[in-house]
């Protein structure tokens, strides 16, 4: 395999992740902190955290509170 080949291809598609001479699991941040399989980027494709998605939500709980 030619990795300037393969650096040729990652330009030629903008992809913003394109894994060569590694393992697929690479693009997903391994070793970064985090790893995700949502896409997110600008390009649609990319790494997201559960953040990138929700909103905060505030929950207030006032008297008696009992599960059973």
């Amino acid at each position: 395999m030619n990795v300037a080949n393969m650096t040729k291809m990652a330009r030629r598609m903008a992809a913003s992740i394109f894994v060569k001479n590694a393992p697929n699991y690479y693009g997903l941040g391994m070793g970064e902190g985090y790893a995700s399989m949502s896409i997110g980027t600008p390009t649609g494709d990319g790494l997201t955290r559960a953040t990138h998605f929700v909103r905060p939500m505030h929950c207030s709980l006032v008297g008696y509170f009992r599960i059973a």
